[in-house]
C-alpha cells in the first residue's frame, strides 16, 4: 500500500467565518525512492474548520487509489475529529445529540473519500507550513496589486 502524506494550512486561523486561502502538499515516495509532490491552493469564505474542510476534500479527489495517509495540519479539531468521532458520526449519519454535526456536507464528503485509506493525522507545524504560508501571501500580494 502506497504510503502518502498531505499537508495543509490555513492564511488564517481565526474561527469566525471570513475570507481565506487554503493550501496542501500531497507527497509520495516514488518507486526510485525520490519524493514526488503535488500542490494546489484555493480560496474560500468560511470558518476555519469549514475551510479546512474543504481544501481536505480538494486534496484528496486527488488520491486515484487506497492508501496509508498521514494529515498534517494545525486545525486540531478537525484531524481530532477525524482520528475519533467520524466513523462515528457517519454510522450515525451525521447527528451527534438529536442533532446535525456542523459542516455536516462537508464532513459526509470527506468520509465518503478518506474511507478507504489508512489515516492517522499529525497536529501542528510540519515541513511545508512555511511555504505554503509563503506562497499563500506572495498570491495575496499579487491580488492586490492587480486591483
Amino acid at each position: 500500500m502506497k504510503k502518502v502524506n498531505l499537508y495543509i494550512e490555513s492564511s488564517s486561523t481565526a474561527f469566525q467565518k471570513r475570507d481565506r486561502q487554503c493550501g496542501y502538499v500531497l507527497e509520495y515516495i516514488a518507486k526510485t525512492g525520490t519524493p514526488v509532490t503535488r500542490e494546489g491552493f484555493r480560496e474560500g469564505r468560511g470558518t476555519y474548520n469549514q475551510e479546512i474542510l474543504r481544501t481536505l476534500i480538494v486534496a484528496l479527489e486527488r488520491i486515484r487509489e487506497p492508501c496509508e495517509l498521514d494529515l498534517y495540519a494545525q486545525n486540531s479539531f478537525v484531524l481530532n475529529m477525524i482520528q475519533d468521532r467520524l466513523k462515528t458520526w457517519a454510522e450515525e449519519e451525521f447527528i451527534s445529540n438529536g442533532r446535525p454535526v456542523m459542516n455536516q456536507e462537508e464532513w459526509r464528503a470527506v468520509w465518503e473519500l478518506i474511507k478507504k485509506h489508512k489515516v492517522s493525522c499529525q497536529i501542528g507545524e510540519h515541513p511545508y507550513s512555511g511555504w505554503l504560508h509563503t506562497e499563500m501571501e506572495e498570491t495575496n500580494e499579487k491580488n492586490k496589486s492587480i486591483k
